[in-house]
């Protein structure tokens, strides 16, 4: 749970973003509930920011991969698709110059507001999380903290390293490398 207060950072957990997936509040248009859950997945699955992913356009989503064109650095990047977003994006494909989400950030906050209400979840929990949340899983798997980096867009290291103490002990190994060099 990674929220960010003196340091801190919020996440969601695994029974979280079921809990988020899975709410259908009253009050808040079918198409656009679907609509956020896609969006949901795909900040979860791409960590990409929110302003990103509602600027992308069909042209830069591939079969394999996504491309952010401009992002907060100023730069573009390309991230791989998984598996579960391979499925999503081919059954929302549209044609190329039309936005990949249909939904503006108000109508996305908006809503986001109403489902984390109805999943019981406090005003921490926030789109953003999202972002958070992925780059805690890749960093909880044991990914280096440069391609987390990398995957996320930061423009420094610094950036990154608020995940650091997530990461399993990349230290535990280490005497038996310097064992092994000792051995030769």
């Amino acid at each position: 749970m990674l929220f960010r207060s003196k340091g801190r950072l919020r996440w969601f957990t695994r029974e979280e973003i079921t809990a988020l997936l899975a709410v259908t509040p009253e009050g808040a248009p079918a198409d656009r509930l679907a609509e956020l859950r896609d969006l949901m997945v795909f900040l979860l699955d791409t960590g990409c920011r929110l302003g990103e992913a509602l600027k992308l356009r069909w042209e830069h989503v591939g079969m394999e991969s996504v491309m952010f064109m401009d992002t907060k650095n100023g730069s573009n990047r390309t991230v791989p698709l998984t598996a579960r977003l391979r499925a999503l994006m081919g059954s929302r494909r549209q044609e190329d110059g039309l936005p990949a989400f249909n939904i503006s950030r108000w109508q996305a906050q908006r809503t986001f507001v109403l489902v984390r209400k109805k999943a019981g979840l406090g005003e921490d929990a926030v789109l953003h999380t999202f972002r958070h949340t992925c780059a805690s899983i890749l960093v909880q798997q044991g990914v280096p903290i440069y391609s987390v980096a990398a995957w996320l867009g930061h423009s420094s290291i610094v950036v990154t390293q608020r995940y650091a103490h997530l990461a399993p002990s990349s230290l535990k190994g280490l005497a038996g490398v310097l064992d092994k060099c000792h051995e030769q």
